[in-house]
């Protein structure tokens, strides 16, 4: 092997180390707001509060989780095909944090992972939105089986405002 080789492979481990430490979330949660407005969901145990733009172009976008209940969950972005809405989503739950297998109309976003960021007080993820349509963002968690529906956006060509 090379020494060049070697050089490459090492910045490499470094990079991926450095994204991996705290500084590593600080720099994304940067470029994550230099890209574009964040979209920021608050989750209380019992439900979730929205903000943020709601009409975003195709791409990749960064969204913060503030996870302010014992519940520890997580945070999922999925396309809704087939002209559903997230109204269909809702009305398949008879009270917020029932689960149910999701439809076969919802596509899960390409979730890029998540880092947290002490600056914004939770933990950024970076998702693939790269279709025009109507996105769900709901967060949830296994054992026991929840879920709760947070808010509607839409990936469109020229977003308003």
């Amino acid at each position: 092997m090379s020494r060049q080789t070697l050089s490459y492979q090492l910045m490499g481990l470094i990079l991926i180390a450095l994204l991996l430490t705290e500084c590593g979330g600080q720099i994304l949660g940067q470029l994550g707001k230099a890209e574009n407005e964040m979209i920021s969901i608050s989750f209380d145990g019992r439900g979730c509060t929205a903000s943020g733009p709601i009409e975003l172009p195709p791409g990749t976008h960064s969204v913060v989780l503030k996870d302010q209940s014992v519940e520890n969950v997580d945070l999922w972005v999925s396309l809704l095909l087939d002209d559903h809405a997230y109204r269909d989503l809702q009305e398949a739950q008879s009270k917020p944090g029932e689960y149910f297998p999701m439809p076969n109309w919802v596509v899960q976003a390409v979730d890029f992972g998540s880092i947290w960021d002490h600056s914004l007080e939770g933990e950024v993820h970076r998702f693939l939105l790269d279709q025009q349509g109507e996105y769900a963002l709901y967060v949830g968690r296994y054992d026991p089986d929840r879920l709760w529906f947070c808010t509607p956006v839409w990936v469109v060509d020229s977003p308003s405002g």
